[in-house]
């Protein structure tokens, strides 16, 4: 268990590295506005992986990660389809997200994650693809 979620976090490093290490804090702008209330609702693009006690996003040219809790029920079943199922755990995807950005943790699995991203529309979640996914 130890040993899968290490090679998560070394892949999905690697991966990231790969599209830039811009910050989100840094590059605002680049987030779409897709409507506003009291709180900011964005279009985010990126890496999402999901497995045992992890369901993190990192977002395209970014260096922060970010939990997510899927508000519409959705994100899961949509990952293990595209992901089909395999046996190993951890495997990105490419994934276009409507979020809204809660703010800091509560505590458990959250506390150590940038922020929680509140997903209220998933876009597009398809298979990582290194040369095209995130340019």
């Amino acid at each position: 268990m130890r040993y899968n979620t290490i090679l998560a976090w070394f892949t999905l490093f690697i991966l990231v590295v790969s599209c830039g290490t811009k910050s989100t804090k840094e590059k605002e702008q680049e987030g779409k506005d897709v409507g506003q209330d009291e709180v900011t609702v964005k279009l985010v693009k990126g890496i999402l992986i999901i497995g045992d006690e992890v369901s993190s996003f990192r977002a395209c040219n970014d260096s922060l990660d970010y939990w997510v809790e899927d508000e519409t029920n959705q994100l899961d079943s949509l990952y293990y389809k595209e992901v089909e199922y395999d046996l190993e755990t951890y495997i990105p995807v490419y994934a276009e997200l409507v979020v809204i950005d809660r703010g800091e943790g509560a505590g458990g699995y959250a506390e150590a994650y940038e922020s929680i991203y509140e997903v209220k529309e998933v876009r597009v979640l398809r298979r990582w693809n290194e040369e095209s996914d995130c340019q």
